[in-house]
């Protein structure tokens, strides 16, 4: 802030001339502005969800035209914005820059803002980060970062035979595993595991899937492809990140 002095002056014929001043404190408004990204890992199924709370910390001030600029990150495409606490409009201008602007915030307001977008593929693998900056008139801005983490979801895929050495009339026993290769992307969906059996194996007595509780598994097919090969399929509607299923 700043101090604005002004001085009266009084004069009388024949006498002495009198003078008084005032000073004027003028306080200057404060912004304090904070920004996440909602979650530390997205993929590209998720809507990537940034978080900004913009306050103005100046009790003795009052901020004026606030103007709060977001530029999405590239391969980041913003879908929705919506402000709270205070009056404001917000958009986003071309899928990339977000804008809100708050015509006044009090000491003690707190404007919370949400934006909602989509991040491409070609971000995965990737630490993705951006800055928004808020502004005010005739007073102290602020600006602050958020990034995250893009990852993909990834099939562990095994399979191994119960033992090395078979008699003809043994038993053969096929094991195959599945489960989310990287469990910081979540839940598979809609998984489908097959294999083609070699050749000379003559039935397949049994199969069954293991360690898939609540994941709608099902055998969806086990016949003999057109070059005379055993052929079998299993589905997963949902595979949680922590599971691993046995075939």
């Amino acid at each position: 802030g700043f101090d604005v002095s002004n001085t009266a002056h009084a004069a009388v014929q024949n006498g002495e001339d009198v003078y008084d001043t005032v000073t004027v404190h003028v306080a200057r408004p404060a912004l304090a502005l904070e920004k996440t990204a909602g979650q530390a890992f997205y993929t590209t199924e998720d809507d990537v969800v940034y978080v900004l709370t913009v306050r103005q910390t100046n009790p003795q001030a009052v901020g004026k035209h606030i103007v709060v600029t977001d530029r999405l990150p590239d391969g980041v495409t913003g879908k929705e914005i919506a402000v709270r606490g205070v009056k404001g409009t917000a958009s986003i201008q071309q899928d990339k820059l977000a804008v809100v602007n708050i015509p006044v915030l009090r000491y003690g307001d707190t404007a919370e803002i949400t934006i909602t977008a989509k991040a491409d593929a070609s971000l995965e693998g990737k630490t993705v980060s951006n800055t928004a900056v808020a502004t005010v008139d005739s007073g102290d801005g602020d600006s602050a970062d958020a990034d995250f983490i893009m990852t993909k979801k990834e099939i562990l895929l095994h399979k191994t035979v119960g033992k090395e050495f078979y008699q003809i009339e043994d038993d053969i026993m096929f094991y195959t595993t599945v489960q989310q290769g990287n469990p910081k992307a979540g839940d598979l969906e809609n998984i489908t595991v097959s294999d083609v059996l070699p050749e000379g194996i003559a039935e397949v007595k049994n199969i069954e899937i293991e360690g898939a509780e609540g994941s709608g598994a099902r055998i969806t097919e086990c016949e003999k492809n057109d070059e005379g090969q055993i052929e079998w399929a299993a589905h997963f509607k949902l595979l949680k990140s922590e599971q691993k299923a046995l075939i």
